[in-house]
């Protein structure tokens, strides 16, 4: 993947951290990486594991990811 990847996936998160909608502590730079290695992830995941159906390994991914970048919940 490009740099540009990266990139734009520190735009969104900034914005993303600025209305709101994902938690305000995470670090741009890092979630930025972290996104953009697990966009070429799920290729080194199926390859390990072809045993789990493609369908289910992407599910369990969008679970993470989802709950990763979820606003912090109030205690």
């Amino acid at each position: 993947l490009s740099p540009d990847v990266e990139r734009t996936f520190a735009t969104l998160c900034t914005q993303a951290i600025e209305d709101g909608s994902v938690d305000r502590e995470l670090h741009v730079d890092d979630t930025a990486r972290w996104l953009t290695g697990l966009v070429v992830a799920p290729r080194a995941v199926r390859d390990t594991h072809p045993d789990v159906p493609a369908d289910a390994d992407l599910g369990v991914l969008r679970v993470i990811v989802t709950r990763w970048l979820h606003p912090a919940r109030p205690r």
